[in-house]
């Protein structure tokens, strides 16, 4: 299973879940606008009024200013792709750890990409809370459960009800949540106590018992 980006996450969210068809548009041209300023030959990073000229250009609008007066939708989806492609052309990893490194010699730059950490972050939060409501779904079966299924006196199989095997999409899922290089590009660690935290903040969002549940599903 391929892992989406944080755009591309937010774009089918906002397609599924709105009804405001002339803001799906304006999201649609401004989806097509994005890709077209990256594949230009020598692109460089671009910024809201860029794409809003673009699409006065090609369609009409939205413009800059109407972008930006949906800063929930329109302009937050500009500052994710334009974030995300930024990172590409200037990423510079730590030798040391594998983290990127912000480029603070560009603040606007930097800012686009805390704003992208801070998203891909809340994404992992999401997910994690997901995991907590499905994990109940395939807790193991206890010996008490066990035992009194004998005392039965039938096969443990025929008194106990049989779990499903977990889905193919939750194991991956599962793997990209404790995959390192992840991790650490989202300042997320897991502590020598197993907890998972923020490295930047230092909240927890897993107790070492909740790491060691999903990790045993592996």
């Amino acid at each position: 299973m391929s892992i989406k980006s944080v755009s591309q996450q937010f774009y089918e969210n906002v397609v599924e879940n709105s009804s405001d068809a002339k803001r799906l548009v304006s999201l649609e041209r401004i989806k097509a606008a994005c890709d077209a300023l990256e594949k230009q030959p020598k692109a460089k990073a671009y910024t809201v009024a860029d794409i809003g000229r673009y699409c006065d250009h090609q369609w009409g609008g939205p413009k800059a200013q109407s972008i930006r007066n949906a800063p929930d939708v329109l302009e937050k989806y500009v500052k994710l792709r334009a974030a995300e492609f930024a990172e590409g052309l200037t990423e510079t990893p730590n030798a040391a750890n594998g983290k990127k490194v912000l480029n603070l010699a560009d603040p606007a730059l930097a800012q686009q990409q805390y704003m992208l950490a801070l998203a891909e972050v809340a994404q992992l939060t999401k997910e994690v809370a997901r995991l907590k409501v499905d994990i109940g779904l395939y807790a193991p079966m206890t010996t008490d459960q066990l035992l009194a299924a004998a005392k039965n006196g039938g096969p443990a199989e025929s008194s106990v009800e049989v779990l499903p095997a977990i889905p193919a999409d939750a194991l991956n899922a599962l793997r990209s949540l404790f995959n390192p290089d992840r991790l650490r590009g989202c300042e997320l660690s897991i502590d020598q106590n197993g907890y998972l935290i923020n490295d930047v903040s230092g909240n927890e969002l897993l107790t070492a018992s909740e790491v060691s549940s999903l990790k045993s599903l592996l």
